[in-house]
């Protein structure tokens, strides 16, 4: 896959979650502090208080892409991107990346490598060089005996509990599982991510 189509995949990814936790938050509680009936004498400063509560309210989309930047994985966990944003609000995030994976394997002694069990493990965390911990995770084998495979690999979660103003950093992070017939298996990564914050309309 290429690394334009990539980035469009995170972007429009955000953009669709906006529409659709943005309709869940609203459904909550009303967005502005004024509500107006018929009849009602108000004031600019209320209009303008409700305006800015809307433009607060509405999720905020943020992503980078560091698509050229290759990174070699290798068995301990390692970076491939990351991006911090910095809420306006408490809240959470909604996240979603995608790494692309360039995948050798040379056979060993297993005549099928589904025996051998290589692959790349591929996580989207809180913490830098991190694994499994406070993490959406997914492995990747290979399809093929023996040779290269280009995978995209997307994944998303739901980070909760962000505090107003305080900047938080997502990663992206790799390791390999190496085979267990003897086989050599590398990989490159490369990778984009998408943030999308969501105010806490629950007080």
């Amino acid at each position: 896959m290429k690394a334009g189509m990539s980035r469009d995949i995170v972007f429009a990814a955000v953009v669709s979650a906006a529409v659709v936790l943005g309709a869940a938050g609203t459904s909550r509680a009303p967005l502005v502090p004024y509500q107006f009936e018929g009849g009602t004498t108000i004031s600019s400063s209320q209009v303008n208080d409700n305006f800015s509560a809307l433009a607060n309210g509405l999720p905020s989309a943020k992503w980078v892409s560091q698509s050229t930047n290759l990174v070699t994985l290798t068995t301990s966990w390692q970076n491939i991107t990351s991006i911090t944003v910095t809420p306006t609000a408490d809240g959470l995030f909604f996240l979603m990346a995608t790494a692309n994976l360039r995948m050798q394997y040379t056979q060993g002694s297993s005549q099928n490598p589904e025996y051998a069990g290589p692959f790349v493990n591929v996580c989207l965390t809180t913490t830098s060089n991190g694994g499994y911990t406070d993490a959406v995770c997914t492995g990747v084998g290979l399809q093929v005996f023996s040779g290269q495979q280009n995978v995209a690999v997307p994944l998303f979660g739901i980070f909760t509990g962000v505090s107003q103003n305080t900047p938080v950093t997502y990663y992206l992070t790799g390791s390999l599982n190496p085979s267990s017939s003897g086989g050599t298996l590398t990989s490159t990564a490369s990778g984009s991510i998408g943030a999308l914050f969501l105010k806490n309309y629950l007080q």
